[in-house]
């Protein structure tokens, strides 16, 4: 097994670094896919050039696949790596 030495003596395995990382993309895609349903920060209204450009029509349908993507897959991958 892979084992990163950090200073000191905290040993983290590669494992727990990914098991981690997937925690962190997974809560992310929830707080960004939020801030996107409600509109708030950089996501104002919809620039009205990408209408016809990309597959979505409103910051709530990207929001909405963004959270079942990236969301939920990570968040599937975290639980996953914690129960295995």
């Amino acid at each position: 097994m892979l084992v990163l030495k950090v200073e000191g003596s905290v040993e983290m395995s590669v494992k727990s670094v990914s098991i981690l990382y997937h925690l962190l993309l997974s809560l992310g895609a929830f707080y960004v896919g939020g801030l996107m349903f409600l509109g708030k920060g950089a996501f104002g209204p919809w620039p009205q050039e990408w209408i016809g450009k990309l597959p979505f029509t409103s910051w709530g349908s990207l929001a909405l696949f963004g959270i079942l993507v990236f969301g939920f897959g990570n968040l599937f991958a975290f639980v996953y790596g914690i129960v295995k």
